[in-house]
């Protein structure tokens, strides 16, 4: 579909203004948006990263050192919202302001907490109640 093509090439902008300019152009914007994530999903932002889409993510890269995202949970939700995955867009400021080898450490040990979490389990132990009483 061309339009989920232009989205993903930057034609229509990001966030709110993306939106508006879909639904401008007689597109149903949320549907698009649907089908944009679906292209990308599973992709690593390097391999979305053709010759024409390398400035839109160095600008969005850019925005987000800039602040125009906010940080933390607030970061998250406007990156969502306008389309894009944190996990991938944040990986890429961290390796352009630390350079490859640290933001690698920094991805490895977010996925050995995230596997830590999910293995941990929620029984507790004798001396555990002991020290809560």
């Amino acid at each position: 579909m061309k339009a989920v093509n232009d989205v993903i090439n930057g034609k229509y902008g990001t966030g709110s203004s993306r939106m508006k300019a879909l639904k401008k152009a007689g597109y149903d914007s949320s549907r698009i948006q649907s089908f944009v994530n679906d292209e990308l999903k599973g992709k690593k932002i390097s391999e979305i990263s053709s010759s024409k889409n390398n400035d839109k993510i160095k600008d969005i890269v850019n925005k987000v050192i800039k602040g125009n995202y906010g940080n933390g949970e607030a970061r998250k939700k406007a990156l969502k919202k306008a389309g894009y995955d944190y996990n991938k867009v944040q990986n890429e400021v961290n390796i352009k302001l630390l350079g490859k080898k640290a933001a690698e450490r920094i991805y490895k040990r977010k996925m050995k907490a995230a596997k830590v979490t999910t293995n941990k389990t929620t029984k507790t132990k004798k001396s555990d109640s002991k020290k809560l009483k």
